[in-house]
């Protein structure tokens, strides 16, 4: 789903996604850590008992009906303030 926000262009391992991350939120304590983030990661492409298309199957935590209506929601709220940012821009 980061890659549909295009958030993380190009990047294809948990390794790069960790480093991505923590460069681009050096601010954030809970950030900070690159290994954090690659066990995060790795855990949300565990594959698991979920809720996925309406079904409880076996497939990866991240494809759950649950996290993509979060990343759904998400990316709404992110077009929005992008979208309120340009207005601002143009208006201002």
């Amino acid at each position: 789903m980061l890659k549909d926000l295009q958030l993380v262009a190009g990047m294809h391992a948990a390794k790069e996604y960790s480093v991505g991350m923590s460069l681009q939120f050096p601010d954030l304590p809970s950030l900070k850590s690159e290994s954090a983030i690659r066990q995060a990661v790795g855990f949300l492409k565990t594959a698991k008992h979920v809720i996925k298309d309406g079904k409880d199957q076996m497939a990866f935590l991240i494809e759950s009906d649950e996290n993509r209506e979060l990343f759904r929601s998400l990316a709404q709220e992110i077009n929005e303030i992008i979208a309120n940012y340009e207005a601002g821009t143009i208006a201002g």
